[in-house]
């Protein structure tokens, strides 16, 4: 059945995933046989607490029955963990190759996990966040120690002429170095920008220039009066006129 990751789920698509997750224990088989990708399912479950719960349940019952029919091993007392998930040692060379990489997808890659099973660990694992946090820390001095290595003291390129490696030539990276001291003007001219707002003294303003302001405001608010009586004026002469044309009643004669 071909998948159709963005097509909204209903009640009926619920009911046949977890139909689909009883009869095969495994999300992506149920995920595969509704029509829908595993994400989205698995973005729903976190969304709706019903639809978790029964889902949940569709496992156990799933889990019991397939220990009913075959027994648990022997040799196993507690859970086991997965060769192709998340066991201590894959989470501590994943942090190790994100310290040293900076870059979560290329640290799942070199320990054979995807970005999407990082991304779903850290939302279901405070800690596990905490210490990618920690590691993404760790990594940019380490990033900018290599690339002030590559751009200011350089690296030996070797020289191969007919196959054969004749010598060696010193290389530098032009791009890293003119990276590098844009940062670093950047950083000065924030200094600078801090520096100059902590020397700025607040302005106060003179006697006389409060004094013009002042008169100012009440010389806004005389005119404004002004007019306000011009138009009063201006409505009391049209409603005489109006009672005296007969127009309207009033006390005018």
């Amino acid at each position: 059945m071909i998948k159709r990751p963005y097509m909204r789920w209903t009640q009926d698509t619920e009911t046949a995933f977890l139909l689909a997750l009883r009869q095969t224990g495994t999300a992506r088989a149920a995920a595969d046989a509704v029509g829908r990708c595993v994400g989205s399912a698995y973005k729903r479950r976190q969304r709706r607490v019903d639809f978790k719960a029964r889902w949940d349940a569709m496992v156990a019952e799933w889990q019991a029955e397939w220990i009913a029919r075959r027994g648990a091993p022997p040799e196993e007392t507690g859970p086991r963990e997965r060769w192709d998930g998340w066991s201590a040692v894959r989470k501590r060379a994943f942090l190790r190759a994100l310290s040293e990489t900076g870059a979560i997808t290329e640290a799942a890659q070199r320990v054979g996990i995807s970005r999407s099973a990082v991304t779903r660990l850290k939302m279901k694992s405070p800690d596990f966040a905490a210490a990618c946090a920690a590691a993404l820390a760790r990594s940019l001095p380490c990033l900018e120690q290599v690339a002030w290595e590559r751009a200011v003291e350089g690296w030996d390129e070797e020289i191969v002429q007919g196959g054969k490696v004749t010598g060696t030539r010193r290389r530098y990276s032009e791009t890293l170095l003119r990276t590098l001291l844009v940062r670093e003007q950047a950083a000065r001219q924030a200094e600078r920008v801090v520096a100059a707002k902590a020397r700025t003294v607040p302005e106060f303003a003179t006697r006389d220039e409060t004094d013009t302001a002042l008169l100012k405001a009440l010389d806004r608010i005389a005119q404004g009066r002004r007019r306000e009586a011009i138009v009063r004026a201006d409505a009391w002469q049209e409603f005489e006129r109006a009672v005296l044309a007969g127009e309207r009643e009033g006390l005018v004669p």
